[in-house]
């Protein structure tokens, strides 16, 4: 009996592994799908591969300008500080002439008031309650309308003088 039992299990396990044997699975869509999902998986890290490039490229654009931008500050800080010592300079050499034109007037004035010499004789001196440029302009022409043309006239703050 032994024997036989021992003969039934093989048998048993003979017809286990038949079984099993023609009984595969069909596992054709999962390989179709695994591969699609490969294809994909490449696809997808390909993509992402050309992204990080971009990426990359686009960061050495973006030092590039900002070294430009930089570099664009420096010499606009640059031009704004020349600009402030010329103007200083420029503003120190606008007082100079000022103080040069105003010397220079008034040593014109005093040469003028020094060289000329009035001859006394015939001519007429008042003192008038009026601003002197008011005056000068009204004897200038009186002098035109009665046909005295007015050949060299001086003007300062205090003395004018008209030459017929």
């Amino acid at each position: 009996m032994q024997n036989m039992s021992l003969t039934v299990r093989w048998c048993a396990i003979l017809i286990c592994c038949l079984l099993t044997a023609g009984c595969r699975q069909d596992d054709s869509p999962f390989k179709a799908e695994n591969e699609s999902l490969k294809k994909q998986v490449a696809r997808q890290e390909s993509l992402l591969s050309s992204l990080q490039d971009g990426n990359k490229v686009m960061q050495q654009q973006i030092d590039l300008l900002n070294q430009e931008l930089r570099d664009a500050k420096k010499a606009t800080d640059s031009a704004k500080a020349e600009m402030t010592i010329l103007s200083g300079q420029l503003n120190t050499q606008l007082a100079q002439a000022k103080r040069l034109s105003a010397d220079a007037h008034k040593a014109a004035a005093t040469q003028a008031a020094q060289q000329l010499r009035i001859e006394e004789k015939g001519a007429q001196v008042d003192t008038l309650p009026r601003p002197l440029t008011a005056v000068a302009k009204v004897v200038e022409e009186a002098f035109s309308r009665n046909g005295y043309p007015v050949k060299v006239s001086f003007k300062s703050d205090q003395k004018a003088v008209s030459v017929t």
